[in-house]
């Protein structure tokens, strides 16, 4: 049986395994690190899509 990755692991102490929930927060921390790089046009290009 294969073991969890660290991944993994962190996505469900954060109840982030909901596919909404993560596609969320992963636009969110986009957004942040797009405008804390001086790039705010990058946020606006993140597609979290099945």
């Amino acid at each position: 049986m294969l073991r969890p990755t660290l991944f993994r692991l962190l996505i469900q102490e954060r109840h982030w395994d909901n596919w909404a929930v993560f596609c969320n927060r992963f636009k969110e921390a986009a957004r942040v690190l797009a405008h804390g790089i001086g790039a705010p046009q990058l946020a606006r290009t993140m597609e979290c899509g099945r």
